[in-house]
């Protein structure tokens, strides 16, 4: 139920992403400054946010994390869970490549994966975000 649900957040956050053109590889131009070039003050300038794509993603994953992650009393096997670990994918990479990342990772996410992961001091299975990588 909660894979299912996570699922279909990030699947209707991708689509919004193609709906808008926001998978664009190159983040400079979603970052920008608004300002007058008559009368530009360091006071007056208004910084938008660097990617709102990065940004809706991690509210979905706040929402997520708040109101269904412990429902079951269930812990993810995971170090970080895998929540987490989709917040911080889309906090250090582009939305596709997190996207991509976040469903590898919930597919990996089954009672057979401490077959091939190892241990950390808490007893759950070690996979850091930086060493899935896809590109």
């Amino acid at each position: 139920m909660k894979l299912n649900l996570l699922i279909i957040l990030l699947s209707l956050i991708s689509i919004s992403y193609y709906a808008t053109g926001l998978f664009a590889a190159d983040s400079s131009r979603v970052s920008t400054k608004v300002a007058d070039d008559r009368h530009v003050n360091q006071k007056e300038l208004i910084e938008l946010p660097t990617n709102p794509v990065k940004m809706l993603a991690g509210l979905v994953i706040d929402l997520y994390q708040f109101f269904f992650s412990h429902q079951d009393n269930q812990e993810c096997q995971f170090d970080p869970s895998c929540s987490e670990f989709a917040k911080q994918a889309f906090e250090q990479y582009d939305p596709l490549q997190a996207i991509l990342m976040t469903s590898d990772r919930l597919i990996r996410c089954n009672p057979f994966a401490y077959r091939y992961y190892p241990l950390n001091s808490r007893g759950s299975l070690r996979d850091p975000v930086e060493e899935n990588t896809i590109w």
